[in-house]
Order: C-alpha cells, then structure tokens, then sequence
C-alpha cells in the first residue's frame, strides 16, 4: 500500500564507475498502490559521463502510475551510456497494473547500453497508455534500440526490447524507431530493437 509523490525533478535510477562491472541500482516500488510523477523525468541507467560510466538499473513501478513527464528530452529515457565504452549491464523497467504516461519523447536502448521494458507479471491485467500530454496528443518520439536521439561519436552494438505482449496498450505517437543508428556516420551500426504489442493499438505516424 501507500502512495508517492514527486514533482519538479528526477526519478533517477542507476550505479556507474570509471570502468565496466557487475555493478545494479535496483528500486523497487511493486509494493506502492500508487506512484504519481508531475512535471518530472525518468531516467533509468541514462546519461552517463566521462566519470560516471556504465550506468546500469532497474526499476519496478507501482501498482498505479501516473507519469507526467516535461524537461529536456528523452523524458522517460532507459538505458544510455554516451560516455566511454558503455557497459554489458541491461537495464530494466517493469511497468504497473495501470500506466498512464504522459510523454513526448521515450527511449529504451539508448547509446551504448541495452535496455528492457515490459509489464511485471506479478500484476493481472496490466495496460499502458502513451501520450504527450493530458490533452491527448501524440508523443513526438517513441524509441526501442535508438541511439539517433542525440549526437555522438564511436560505435557499440546493443539490444533492445519493448514487450508489451502481457497486457493491453494505447500509444499514440507521431514517429516510432526500432533500431535506429546513430546521427554520426558509422556509429551504433548495430543497433537492435523489438517493439512487441499484445491487445490494444499502436497508432504512429512514421514507424521505422
């Protein structure tokens, strides 16, 4: 039971060192009913620097989510390690019974790091709906596998799932990527994403 509140910053979800390593944050909030975020951003295992390298984390949601994200984008952001040489860690997120997301731009599987997202299975009946905002537009960006969300230099290969198949999804957004490569020529050559829906829709405009 229970319930948690945070507005005006960052849920911020990761360990990193200077070097690769068997290291994981780990926070688990399954046991909350409810967890509402207000004009904040998540970032599991994202944004990296040259002292922070090979950032790696998993986070559990509520029972009940509602997330509304603002900020510099990606706002929901799984899995980016732009510094170094990234890490072999998979970072994870495991959504609710009830995820209601407001957010113009998520990205699971960034730079140099691959990333996980499903329903957890210790709910019944999970579903997830995906918008820019409350008044029901679409999300600018949806990304599985995406390093072309920002700039960047040197090259890595990573994996990258969206598994949705458990529960029931309503996502709206105007461009889908699943395994996009870097803006830089050469780099991230071998991104790789898997957007698997179950029941409900996935309206996008460009899906690439």
């Amino acid at each position: 039971g229970g319930s948690l509140l945070l507005s005006n910053n960052i849920l911020n979800v990761g360990q990193g060192c200077l070097g690769e390593g068997p290291h994981m944050a780990t926070l688990d909030l399954s046991g909350l009913d409810n967890l509402t975020l207000q004009q904040a951003r998540v970032y599991v295992a994202g944004g990296g620097t040259a002292a922070l390298r090979g950032l790696a984390g998993t986070l559990l949601l509520a029972r009940t989510n509602l997330l509304t994200l603002t900020g510099a984008t990606p706002t929901f952001l799984v899995g980016d390690n732009g510094a170094g040489a990234g890490t072999t860690n998979i970072s994870v997120v495991l959504l609710g019974q009830t995820n209601i997301i407001f957010s113009d731009s998520m990205v699971v599987g960034g730079r140099k790091q691959s990333a996980s997202l499903s329903f957890n299975p210790s709910f019944s009946s999970p579903n997830l709906y995906l918008r820019k905002d409350s008044t029901g537009a679409r999300a600018t960006l949806l990304g599985v596998g995406d390093a072309g969300f920002t700039s960047i230099t040197g090259s890595s290969s990573t994996t990258n799932v969206m598994d949705l198949s458990a529960g029931t999804s309503d996502i709206m957004a105007n461009t889908v990527y699943v395994g996009r490569t870097a803006q830089v020529a050469s780099a991230h050559a071998g991104m790789t994403g898997t957007l698997t829906m179950g029941a409900g829709t996935l309206d996008v405009n460009t899906l690439e």
